[in-house]
């Protein structure tokens, strides 16, 4: 069969073999987060075969999973399970603002703010912060979608300031370095908008400046395309 009526099989296989060990072991930790991993899987199969219904199946599957290893990790483990599950909050949410449902993007970032609130793991994790970094970008874009521009802002200060720092401290990689250019556009447009010129032309400068560190790098070139898009309907704008 091809690869991926193989991952199909595979994932078949998968379903009742879990099925089995969550029936054994409801309460064991390794099993919630062997759940959590294999509806990972499912999900990035369902975005390959464009299956809407099976994405968010398998994305909710991934959230009830984290949840559950919160709940059963020892204490040493926590702080890593609750990053999980930020994790896959966040990708709820990111799903719904893809498909413009404002309301149920916010909620889903809301739980993912509220999952990585006060962990420790914040202030010297590099997954953790960019997890903060990426969960504070979609919330702000979605509070802009939902027509609350003003609580959107301390969203995306925050986004561009957790990216500006990771691109600080991990200069060589070129997908936190495009995801500031991103938070920063976002902030110029919701300022723009806002009538903040003088703001928005100095988000603007600092994203320009980005862009040429850019070239050569392994990211899609899809979502580089994407952000020369905004950047050049801004630059439109902007020197008008």
């Amino acid at each position: 069969g091809t690869t991926e009526e193989r991952q199909i099989t595979y994932a078949e296989q998968m379903d009742q073999a879990l099925a089995d060990l969550q029936a054994r072991f409801p309460d064991r930790a390794a099993v919630a987060k062997l759940a959590m991993e294999h509806a990972k899987c499912e999900a990035s199969l369902a975005r390959k075969s464009k299956d809407d219904a099976r994405l968010l199946s398998a994305c909710l599957k991934a959230f009830e999973a984290a949840e559950k290893l919160v709940e059963l990790s020892p204490a040493e483990e926590k702080e890593r399970s609750a990053l999980w599950q930020a994790q896959t909050a966040q990708v709820l949410g990111y799903y719904y603002l893809n498909r413009e449902h404002w309301g149920d993007a916010e909620s889903w970032f809301a739980r993912a703010t509220s999952s990585m609130e006060a962990n420790p793991l914040l202030a010297t994790d590099r997954e953790a912060r960019y997890f903060a970094a990426i969960i504070a970008l979609g919330y702000g874009k979605a509070r802009i979608g939902a027509g609350q521009p003003s609580s959107a802002s301390p969203m995306l200060d925050l986004a561009v300031d957790r990216f500006a720092n990771l691109v600080a401290d991990f200069p060589e990689d070129a997908k936190y370095r495009m995801d500031w250019i991103e938070s920063l556009l976002a902030r110029a447009e919701l300022r723009w908008s806002q009538k903040e010129t003088e703001g928005a032309t100095v988000d603007w400068h600092l994203a320009n400046e980005q862009f040429p560190q850019l070239s050569g790098s392994s990211l899609p070139p899809f979502k580089i395309e994407s952000l020369q898009k905004s950047f050049e309907s801004l630059r439109a704008r902007i020197q008008e």
